[in-house]
């Protein structure tokens, strides 16, 4: 991991201990991180921002998960990855992404500590951000309301 997760790293690390795991947390600079380094370790602890672009953000997650299973597992996820990306009905590819989600945890492949939601924040003066879905912008549509500074 990197060294902002290295509390969390060290957390994980004496659980493991008492489970009778021993384990050594490596720490790596962001750099290091991104480049084929991490793929040695046998776990990787990092976070995952799904934005306004969750699909992509995933897509991306499971096809960087690819470099580290089995030869099976790759190719039973690139089929449910192909599912996926035929899929027109955004709430079938939602139950699709759940299921590769149950199917990986199921596996032991992956684990999320936790989820959170993170809040759009922005200044009073800024106009046409939709009520219904500030996390959706359209910056044509947007203005500053200089009344409000």
């Amino acid at each position: 991991t990197i060294p902002h997760y290295a509390h969390d790293a060290e957390r994980i690390r004496q659980r493991c201990a008492q489970a009778g795991l021993d384990i050594r947390v490596e720490l790596l600079t962001p750099e290091q991180f991104k480049s084929d380094m991490r793929l040695t370790a046998d776990m990787t602890l990092f976070a995952l921002m799904l934005d306004n672009e969750i699909e992509l953000r995933l897509i991306d997650l499971y096809k960087t998960m690819q470099h580290r299973l089995p030869p099976d597992r790759t190719s039973r996820l690139n089929q449910q990855l192909s599912q996926v990306l035929k899929e027109t009905d955004s709430a079938e590819r939602t139950r699709l992404y759940q299921q590769i989600e149950c199917d990986l945890k199921r596996d032991h492949l992956i684990r999320f500590l936790y989820k959170k939601r993170l809040k759009t924040v922005y200044h009073r003066s800024l106009r046409g951000i939709p009520a219904e879905s500030p996390e959706s912008l359209r910056f044509s549509e947007l203005w500053f309301d200089r009344r409000q500074r």
